[in-house]
């Protein structure tokens, strides 16, 4: 006589197919643009990514991504822009604009205003002007002025405050120059070096 088959209940159906229903993470494995040498994968700051996803974006920064684009791999946070001279001039018009954007609405005593400062006085800023076709030291001249009409008063003190009196000192002196950095400009007109260096 045959053995009775096991029966099956249907809590142990539930579990079976609730098992093979599980999310299951595929393998790790580069975007498809990855290797691909005419694209260059530029890495997403997270507020940039979060503003995406409200729908919040700030000028230039649309230039970027969309969620459902093809050249974002979200998983990673990373963007991957073709290489050529209109994509690259774009960035560059959005990592500026987004810049003087983050000085607008960053809080003075938080860390996003100091190193935009600090970035805005740096020769990156220079090289990303001098492709823009833009004089860095006449938008340097500016932001004190900028900052004073949206309240922005740096700490007294701080590194900031020692970056905008910089800036000031280059306003105050009409000092305006072509092809020199801000830290060759400021060494120019006070025989010393740019901002001292940062304290930790």
């Amino acid at each position: 006589m045959a053995r009775p088959k096991k029966a099956i209940t249907k809590a142990q159906i539930k579990a079976e197919l609730e098992r093979r229903h599980a999310f299951k993470p595929k393998s790790k494995s580069e975007h498809y643009l990855a290797s691909n040498q005419d694209y260059i994968a530029h890495q997403l700051d997270d507020d940039l990514i979060e503003a995406h996803r409200k729908g919040k974006t700030g000028i230039g920064e649309e230039v970027f991504f969309g969620l459902m684009d093809p050249n974002l791999d979200a998983k990673q946070g990373t963007y991957y822009l073709e290489w050529d001279e209109t994509t690259v001039k774009a960035l560059w018009e959005s990592i500026l604009y987004r810049s003087l954007g983050q000085l607008r609405y960053a809080d003075v005593t938080l860390p996003k205003f100091e190193e935009e400062l600090e970035w805005i006085a740096s020769s990156h800023f220079d090289d990303i002007c001098k492709f823009l076709g833009l004089e860095p030291n006449e938008i340097r001249i500016k932001i004190p002025s900028i900052l004073e009409f949206y309240n922005k008063t740096p700490i007294k003190g701080s590194y900031s405050e020692k970056i905008v009196q910089a800036f000031n000192f280059l306003k105050a002196s009409n000092y305006s120059v072509t092809d020199n950095s801000l830290s060759e400009s400021y060494a120019g007109l006070s025989g010393e070096n740019f901002i001292p260096v940062k304290e930790n």
